[in-house]
């Protein structure tokens, strides 16, 4: 999966300690084109937020206590400051409905 497929989501799991779902988003784009990738990462991220808002997740995990959310996103590249200050208005925005972000840059 990728971050250019927009639609669907990269990796689920079950956190039993913290009692959360994690959803794994892997981000392989340089940032040549820093706009188009934003837009790509934002649709992106909008659709996870759907998915665990909507409550999807339960189909999978319906036996499971459920308190949060967690979207880990796996760059291969470097980000900038304009991703890092991107990341942090999701974050804030994410934050009010119980989902945190977490980056790691792989590259």
């Amino acid at each position: 999966m990728s971050v250019e497929n927009t639609k669907t989501i990269d990796g689920l799991a079950y956190d039993e300690e913290n009692k959360r779902i994690c959803l794994m988003l892997a981000d392989n784009l340089d940032w040549s084109n820093e706009y188009g990738h934003l837009k790509l990462l934002q649709d992106k991220l909008n659709t996870y937020a759907y998915y665990i808002q909507s409550g999807q997740y339960k189909k999978q995990y319906s036996d499971k206590e459920i308190t949060s959310a967690l979207i880990e996103i796996y760059f291969k590249y470097d980000i900038s400051k304009t991703v890092e200050k991107f990341l942090q208005t999701a974050q804030d925005s994410f934050g009010q409905a119980g989902i945190l972000i977490e980056c790691h840059i792989e590259g």
